[in-house]
């Protein structure tokens, strides 16, 4: 039972919705991974920010909500969770990418934890390993270069 990835979320309007999807994709250089409608607001992820749209009245009860944790299991955690002083606000309950729960942490941060399930988990996985490998080749070409040139100061 661990966290695995941390989530930070962004609350906008929906029609800020695509444009911010698009300057996210640019900054990061990475497609959007997820985008669905559930209820009354539209989310999408680019990398590990999540977009919640809405209106202000349908944001309302996510907005103290100040991230969401992805975990490998809800129930081993939820038990963990309790044990540590946090309070179970809401959940385990399905929603469109498996299962989450919201919890109220002793300092008093409100978190979504989330348990990814199908098709979700699998295309998140998919795009975390690809990033990783961008990352790593990133890392690879620059250390490359930087002995290259380093290797070229002591010749001279």
């Amino acid at each position: 039972m661990k966290v695995l990835k941390v989530v930070i979320r962004i609350y906008l309007n929906p029609v800020e919705l695509d444009k911010t999807i698009d300057f996210y994709e640019n900054i990061f250089g990475e497609k959007c991974l997820l985008r669905f409608k559930h209820a009354e607001l539209e989310l999408a992820m680019v990398g590990y920010v999540l977009l919640i749209a809405g209106s202000d009245e349908a944001l309302r009860p996510f907005r103290n909500t100040q991230a969401t944790f992805l975990v490998d299991s809800l129930n081993d955690l939820k038990d963990k969770l309790v044990r540590h002083g946090a309070v179970i606000m809401e959940g385990p309950k399905k929603v469109p990418t498996g299962a989450n729960m919201r919890v109220k942490h002793p300092d008093g941060a409100i978190i979504e934890y989330v348990e990814q399930t199908g098709w979700a988990r699998l295309e998140f996985w998919k795009q975390d390993i690809e990033q990783r490998l961008t990352n790593l080749n990133y890392f690879l070409d620059t250390y490359n270069r930087l002995t290259q040139k380093g290797k070229r100061r002591k010749n001279k």
